[in-house]
């Protein structure tokens, strides 16, 4: 799976804007949130990156930054990434 990939790309973005103390438990949650916004967007649309972190925010209680959320859609591969 990418998920090497994604935490590679978060811890990359710095200091300031990635928790390095737990980089693959938010890489694997924003997997999950990403697949979760994606099945819940109509097929018609996309999902955003506000619906992944709206969606790991309310399921499993973690603040996502943008960009670890756009790198999740592009995983997921249905994003506007």
């Amino acid at each position: 799976m990418a998920l090497e990939s994604i935490e590679e790309r978060h811890v990359a973005a710095g200091p300031g804007r990635a928790h390095r103390r737990h980089p693959r438990r938010e890489a694997i949650v924003a997997l999950g949130a990403a697949q979760l916004a994606a099945r819940r967007t109509p097929e018609y649309q996309q999902p955003t990156a506000d619906a992944v972190m709206d969606t790991a925010f309310h399921e499993f209680n973690l603040l996502l930054t943008a960009d670890l959320a756009h790198a999740a859609l592009r995983e997921v591969g249905r994003g506007r990434g």
